[in-house]
């Protein structure tokens, strides 16, 4: 591999890391919504705001742990 073939890659590796990043973005995006769920369903419940935290992180994980 010659220089020009590595130059020749740049423009491949930066599309490669920005679809991963947007792929990152997109997970972390779904696992808010999911906790923002979670925390709003509790609240629905009358449940006071730090109880609804830390029933959402009970949850949250138990979900992971399956």
């Amino acid at each position: 591999m010659n220089p020009s073939d590595l130059y020749a890659l740049k423009p491949r590796i930066k599309a490669d890391m920005e679809a991963q990043e947007a792929r990152e973005a997109e997970a972390l995006r779904k696992s808010l919504e999911e906790v923002k769920t979670a925390y709003e369903f509790f609240l629905s419940h009358d449940y006071d705001s730090e109880v609804a935290i830390a029933l959402t992180d009970i949850a949250l994980d138990n979900i992971v742990e399956e």
